[in-house]
């Protein structure tokens, strides 16, 4: 079990071979694993789109915040 507060990044764009549920959803299958909170937070791009430009800088900028 984790120590820490959990970061669950979401694509805004959604894409037919990912089966995505609502933010409740997800939070909730992953609040088992931490003893802190789990925040949502929705980047731009699809799934796998979220990793390259120029949505990755989104993404990178989400991680630098959530970190410092």
């Amino acid at each position: 079990m984790l120590q820490a507060p959990l970061l669950l990044v979401r694509a805004r764009q959604s894409e037919s071979t990912v089966t995505a549920g609502g933010p409740g959803e997800a939070q909730r299958d992953w609040q088992p694993y931490t003893r802190s909170g789990v925040r949502t937070e929705s980047v731009p791009g699809g799934h796998i789109t979220m990793l390259l430009e120029p949505h990755v800088r989104a993404l990178a900028a989400l991680v630098a915040r959530t970190l410092a």
